[in-house]
């Protein structure tokens, strides 16, 4: 609360004259004690208290906002009823701007003090937990696994053209035509039958998987469905007798 009497403002020119209350001796009177915005807020508020209140005696609170000396000098709560309603209707011209401005100025220091500790306590609680990294190690390990799992196929399938290579050796039996040795399927055997009379084996042989290896990306392979082992035979020796058959 302020002290009027406090403010070490000097005493009016014209103390004691004849008319104490009116508005010009009042403006001036408030230029000399050069209050600051909340000073003339509170001074204000009792004003008008004061014009509104006249009957009813002033407060120990009042005293406090007011010193008693100054008001009975320099403001008379008796008057006319023009010169309260003046004072009065200046109240929000002046005080009002004046607190609007300064609640600003203190409030956004606040709010911004509010936006730093908010940012500061989010920076602290995602820094305060170690054990994040811990969980996320874990995946990679079962996606290494399940990649050679992945990689492990190929490395089956690579063997398995050879043993297919090799199969009409097991079911076919070899057979000499003019000095040249061709294969043909063992007794019993059961087709399709395949005649192959270029490729990397010549001969009869039972089943297209047996057949396929000999003459795929092999260039100038000839081969032939039959439908029997018996003309395959007799196919297969006239290409020998006719020096069309060869290995590729």
């Amino acid at each position: 609360m302020v002290q009027l009497s406090g403010n070490n403002a000097p005493p009016p020119t014209n103390a004691g004259s004849s008319s104490p209350n009116s508005c010009a001796e009042i403006a001036e009177l408030l230029s000399r004690l050069q209050f600051d915005p909340p000073q003339l807020q509170e001074l204000f508020v009792a004003l008008t208290n004061i014009a509104t209140s006249v009957t009813k005696a002033p407060d120990n609170e009042t005293y406090d906002v007011i010193n008693a000396d100054d008001v009975s000098r320099n403001v008379s709560s008796k008057g006319t009823g023009d010169e309260n309603t003046d004072a009065t209707s200046r109240l929000p011209t002046t005080a009002a701007p004046s607190t609007v401005a300064a609640e600003d100025v203190v409030a956004s220091p606040s709010a911004a003090s509010d936006g730093e500790s908010v940012t500061a306590s989010t920076a602290s609680d995602t820094d305060s937990v170690p054990g994040a990294p811990i969980v996320s190690a874990a995946p990679p390990a079962d996606v290494s696994v399940g990649t050679t799992v992945v990689a492990a196929p190929p490395v089956v399938v690579a063997p398995a053209a050879p043993v297919s290579i090799a199969a009409p050796a097991a079911t076919s039996t070899t057979r000499v035509f003019n000095g040249v040795s061709y294969q043909y399927p063992a007794t019993g055997g059961s087709g399709p039958f395949y005649l192959v009379t270029r490729g990397r084996d010549i001969g009869v042989f039972v089943g297209w998987e047996n057949t396929s290896p000999l003459i795929t990306r092999v260039s100038a392979s000839v081969s032939f469905r039959i439908p029997s082992a018996e003309e395959g035979r007799v196919r297969m020796e006239n290409s020998i007798a006719a020096g069309f058959a060869r290995r590729l």
